[in-house]
């Protein structure tokens, strides 16, 4: 029994080597497509916050358009047929909320 039991024991030993290898091997491979899928979420996170921002920029456009606002059709306008004076930067449209307010101040 003891000649069984060293063969035994050593080949054990290896069987338990190896699934703990084949763990930390599993291991470490999800660990690096979480990374992955990490970056690729604060990726797409970006992309969504740009989207917003843009839609945000679109519907305040399409409000200055509704209200036919000069400045919102001049600026549109300049923009689609490219007119812009040499060293003119174009400002960004003002929201619809604080063109409100400042037309209703007196002047």
């Amino acid at each position: 029994m003891n000649r069984l039991s060293v063969p035994l024991i050593a080949l054990h030993a290896v069987a338990g080597m190896l699934v703990v290898g084949s763990l930390v091997w599993h291991l470490r491979e999800r660990e690096n497509r979480l990374d992955q899928v990490r970056a690729r979420a604060e990726t797409e996170r970006t992309e969504s916050r740009r989207l917003e921002r843009s839609i945000a920029l679109d519907e305040h456009l399409r409000a200055g358009l509704r209200q036919r606002d000069t400045y919102v059709v001049e600026l549109l306008t300049r923009e689609r047929l490219g007119w812009q004076r040499t060293g003119e930067f174009s400002p960004p449209p003002i929201p619809p909320a604080q063109r409100a307010a400042s037309v209703d101040r007196p002047r």
